[in-house]
């Protein structure tokens, strides 16, 4: 699955200064593994030393239909919805 992803201004400067990625992951796992292995630098912004995603509700998510955000679920949630 296709995600996109929003950082803010201060975490864009680990991403190329990118504020917007395109990402892969079927959970919020997955997309933080792969952003982790893309940008090395956000890599300990979003996970613990051995590779988990921090269990923190800093991660907000939106289907885009409707422009409603929420709190995320644990990133070991089995989907976004």
């Amino acid at each position: 699955m296709s995600v996109t992803l929003q950082l803010p201004a201060v975490l864009a400067k680990l991403a190329d200064g990118r504020r917007t990625l395109e990402v892969r992951g079927a959970t919020l796992g997955d997309v933080v593994a792969d952003v982790a292995e893309r940008f090395p630098g956000l890599a300990p912004r979003l996970r613990d030393g051995e590779g988990k995603p921090y269990p923190r509700g800093d991660l907000w998510v939106s289907s885009g239909k409707d422009g409603v955000w929420s709190p995320a679920r644990h990133p070991s949630a089995r989907s976004f919805a």
